[in-house]
């Protein structure tokens, strides 16, 4: 039978509201889970006065409080939830709190052939978390201690995550930092080196487009006087003279055929090239012909999580809420 030291925890234990002890120093006996989830036991030993224990931490961590600690801790009341004895043994013998805990990583320890690089001890860690997290994976959740559990590992997982991410920065950082000095070097010659490389290429541009002028309209006056000439072929009554006609015209033809407009040596040359490029006239035709078209449908999708994460109202658009687990 418990007395009365023990009556405090017992009524915590099973769900009651009880007051604490009307002095606010002496701390309850009892077993208990605290906010950072170490174990804590208290009991005190009669006398005049009587004294007071506490052990608090996991096995290999466990450390007795100094009288001041315990009082301090009574006298805030944080000591934390009320659990059994059972469930305190069998956290303090584990290292963790079976029933809504996942099982501790192994870390490196001074010694151990645990990896101390970061990577391959981060990599180590989480190799262990999906072969330990495979089980409670594998089938649904169906009470609340396994979801305490999983939403625990979640969060545990998200720590070694930015763990990761951490490392990953602090490893990549002298590289980024190495590229941004290479950049800062050689930056000021490519922009100066491709500045000059466009406006050549423009003053040469505008020789070859008024080449490329004169060379369509001696073309088209070619062709217009080829025309007349197997016209004039066609009336001629005289077999010879129209044959005379019609090989001139094909020899017209021929001087104003279109070459190759050019500028530079061989292997360095610039010339002018026809490109198909987009001129909308018509907007709104031209969007109701891309509406299906998968890029036009993700950028319109962001768009508009984007409006209702701002509370804009957008037509055509309902607001639609979802639970996720956060």
């Amino acid at each position: 039978m418990l007395d009365d030291a023990y009556a405090y925890w017992s009524a915590k234990l099973a769900g009651e509201d009880p007051d604490p002890p009307a002095d606010r120093t002496l701390m309850p006996s009892g077993f208990w889970r605290l906010r950072d989830s170490s174990p804590l036991a208290t009991w005190r030993e009669d006398g005049d006065p009587p004294r007071f224990y506490a052990l608090r931490g996991f096995t290999g961590k466990t450390r007795a409080m100094s009288p001041a600690a315990i009082e301090q801790m009574a006298e805030s009341g944080s000591f934390g939830h009320a659990v059994t004895e059972a469930d305190y043994r069998q956290a303090l013998e584990a290292g963790f709190w079976e029933k809504d805990e996942p099982p501790p990583i192994e870390r490196p320890r001074p010694g151990s052939n645990m990896p101390t690089d970061p990577y391959q001890a981060i990599k180590a860690e989480l190799e262990s978390e999906l072969e330990n997290s495979a089980e409670i994976l594998a089938r649904p959740i169906s009470d609340q201690a396994t979801a305490d559990k999983a939403a625990t590992w979640s969060r545990r997982v998200g720590q070694l995550l930015t763990r990761a991410e951490a490392e990953r920065e602090l490893e990549k950082r002298p590289h980024l930092e190495a590229g941004r000095a290479v950049d800062a070097k050689w930056t000021p010659i490519r922009d100066d080196a491709r500045s000059l490389v466009d406006r050549l290429k423009f003053h040469v541009g505008l020789w070859l487009k008024r080449q490329k002028r004169e060379a369509d309209e001696k073309r088209r006056q070619a062709e217009e006087e080829a025309r007349f000439l197997r016209e004039q072929a066609e009336a001629e009554r005289s077999p010879v003279e129209a044959a005379e006609l019609v090989a001139e015209a094909t020899a017209i033809e021929k001087s104003a055929e279109p070459e190759r407009i050019i500028a530079g040596r061989p292997n360095m040359r610039v010339g002018l090239r026809t490109v198909r490029v987009a001129k909308i006239v018509d907007y709104e035709a031209c969007l109701a012909a891309l509406k299906d078209h998968k890029e036009i449908r993700e950028l319109v999708e962001r768009l508009a999580n984007r409006a209702v994460r701002a509370g804009v109202p957008l037509a055509g658009v309902d607001v639609v809420e979802e639970d996720r687990a956060a």
